[in-house]
């Protein structure tokens, strides 16, 4: 697990990979002389006092959100989702429910570009998966991956804060990133 992306990025400790194995390149507040203590300043310099708390973080570390998301309604889906910053009407969106599905599990995905496309709702893997009807099917992009609202501590909630298409985060309207409105 590397130390300078993903969860733990805010606790900069490694500019490049593989920083611990090279004192020249710990952080300039880090004392120690050897390996083990990389991480023991690591722990107490950085990651105890880190924000969301560190047993947070690596709770989620394996990602447990269709767990939190599979007994969420189907409703919380449902509603206006943006790509910040928006550039053009692509990046704009409105998820509803899809009239001709009467099972009523088929959502659309319809963008202010006039684009429209069918979402099959996976909750329990976090996704929503898109038909041969998604322009991109073909070359790009194919599931929404439904990322959850977190708590202040880090805590996945079961609603919705953004839905990921192609590595971008298409935010909930009306939701700060990161936080859906509670």
């Amino acid at each position: 697990m590397s130390l300078s992306g993903g969860s733990f990025s805010c606790a900069q400790l490694e500019a490049t990979s593989h920083a611990w194995f090279d004192r020249s390149r710990w952080p300039p507040d880090f004392t120690g002389c050897l390996e083990a203590d990389y991480y023991t300043e690591s722990y107490n310099k950085r990651l105890r006092s880190a924000t969301p708390r560190l047993r947070n973080r690596l709770r989620y570390a394996a990602n447990h959100a269709g767990q939190v998301l599979a007994g969420m309604p189907l409703d919380a889906v449902l509603g206006r989702y943006e790509r910040r910053p928006v550039e053009n009407d692509w990046h704009r969106a409105t998820v509803e429910r899809c009239g001709s599905d009467g099972g009523g599990k088929t959502l659309i995905w319809h963008n202010d570009a006039g684009a429209a496309w069918r979402l099959t709702a996976d909750l329990a893997h976090a996704r929503l998966r898109t038909g041969p009807d998604n322009p991109y099917a073909a070359s790009g992009p194919v599931d929404f991956e439904v990322r959850p609202a977190t708590s202040a501590d880090g805590d996945l909630l079961p609603s919705v804060a953004a839905l990921v298409f192609g590595g971008d985060p298409y935010w909930r309207v009306g939701s700060s990133e990161g936080h859906a409105e509670l």
